[in-house]
């Protein structure tokens, strides 16, 4: 792999290098901001950043709380904004942007409104008895904190209304959307009695977008969600009436909520609803539903292949973004996420750690490590849950998260603690993965039964 210049990469060239110029290969923090790291649109952007949280930065305008004082009127202290930073035991407490010394889920991406960030200062994101904090002391996971006493009248500084960027929106109609990082855009698509299938679509055009799905939570975030998709890429959800979660289980007409969230950095995308009646199904019956023309932008192209590194000349219109640009001329033939000038830029880039795009050069792997499989992020090995992508031979079975090493022996009556590998259904069915949410949706992820021996393989649990 060969440098052409700086920032830009030739796939021309003759046998990969992992590493290159590895000790060079370092980008400086960006020193042109208040700070080194913080960069100018971080500031007063509605979340706390560590690196903008200092006096130079004026602690990240509104965003840190910064002056905010003790006061808070809310009995269990939600609204508590104050700089107490220490448990009631004494430990300081951990800075809910890190996940060292204890691993959590208490971000400001699943919490956005409840005053986390760079920062370590005692909050109540969950709505648990008072302000409480995860903690410094690796023996010590987390605990209550000693903060003033609520107030009997209003504070001098008071959260005003969370301005909600929320859309109504109909099916089949394809709309657009910028979100700044770590944004919620809202989404409220109304769906009459008659709709029996919905399909949804997210193609991004800039960044990384997830989404997350409810029919009960107005506001799905990270964490109050009943579906979530985090594709690197084109992303798709479907689900009928014949799951319990489709409009509550109720029937009849209702609303779905959906949000999507710009992971990392400022993202644009397309977003559509597709609906379909239940008569459509009987006059398709010799198809799947996913492969259904009118669930799709073209017939002939699946909304997943676009973008992925291969031209599909069903996919070369307008309908269907160009391919997101796979047929074009120039096409290296590397994901359309990866931005050529990300390889090889000092950061290690998700949508840039597979085969067509060099595995994002020597930014994702030290000195000596090789990848393994597309997608297998070294970070992702042995981390305690099986990631598909690293759930192959090459990858040593995640390293053992993915309970290829285990027996069928399992003690308990229910079966709660069995970790081996059948995969099928006693009728002989073929089990679908736990981590896909296609055919079948479903909530039984790693996610919210991280302990459960769920993830990506398809073992009975």
């Amino acid at each position: 792999l060969a440098v052409a210049a700086q920032g830009t990469v030739d796939f021309s060239s003759g046998e990969l290098d992992y590493y290159g110029d590895y000790e060079n290969a370092f980008v400086a923090p960006d020193l042109d901001g208040c700070a080194p790291g913080c960069r100018d649109e971080w500031l007063d952007d509605g979340e706390c950043d560590e690196a903008c949280n200092v006096a130079d930065c004026s602690f990240d305008g509104d965003d840190c709380y910064a002056g905010y004082g003790e006061c808070y009127t809310d009995s269990d202290g939600g609204d508590y904004r104050g700089t107490v930073s220490h448990t009631r035991s004494g430990p300081e407490c951990q800075m809910w942007s890190h996940q060292w010394p204890h691993t959590h889920s208490k971000t400001h991406v699943n919490f956005p409104h409840a005053g986390l960030g760079g920062h370590n200062h005692c909050r109540n994101p969950d709505g648990d008895f008072s302000p409480w904090c995860f903690t410094a002391d690796p023996d010590l996971r987390w605990d209550y904190c000693d903060v003033p006493a609520v107030s009997k009248v209003p504070c001098n500084s008071t959260l005003g209304p969370w301005p909600v960027n929320l859309t109504t929106i109909s099916l089949n109609t394809m709309v657009s959307s910028v979100a700044r990082e770590h944004e919620y855009m809202y989404f409220h698509v109304p769906i009459p009695a008659e709709i029996y299938f919905i399909k949804i679509v997210v193609v991004p055009t800039n960044g990384d977008p997830d989404f997350f799905v409810s029919f009960s939570q107005e506001l799905p975030t990270g964490a109050n969600y009943t579906f979530m998709q985090e594709r690197v890429g084109v992303d798709e959800f479907s689900i009928g009436r014949e799951n319990s979660y489709f409009c509550g289980g109720k029937g009849g007409a209702c609303t779905l909520y959906l949000s999507v969230l710009a992971y990392d950095e400022v993202t644009s995308f397309h977003l559509i609803v597709y609906g379909v009646e239940k008569k459509y199904f009987a006059k398709s019956k010799n198809e799947t539903a996913a492969r259904m023309p009118v669930l799709l932008c073209e017939a002939g192209c699946e909304w997943l292949d676009i973008g992925n590194g291969e031209c599909n000349p069903q996919c070369n219109n307008s309908a269907c973004f160009w391919d997101r640009q796979d047929c074009a001329a120039d096409a290296t033939g590397c994901k359309a996420d990866c931005h050529p000038d990300w390889i090889g830029d000092g950061y290690c880039d998700e949508a840039c750690f597979n085969a067509k795009c060099h595995w994002d050069r020597r930014d994702c792997l030290e000195r000596g490590q090789k990848p393994c499989a597309d997608d297998c992020m070294p970070s992702l090995l042995g981390d305690g849950e099986c990631d598909a992508p690293c759930n192959t031979e090459t990858c040593e079975y995640d390293r053992g998260d993915c309970f290829h090493e285990h027996d069928e022996c399992f003690t308990r009556d229910d079966g709660a603690d069995y970790r081996g590998r059948v995969s099928t259904t006693r009728g002989g069915v073929a089990c679908q993965a736990w981590s896909e949410q296609t055919p079948q949706a479903h909530v039984k992820t790693h996610a919210a039964y991280p302990r459960s021996g769920l993830g990506g393989h398809n073992f009975c649990r």
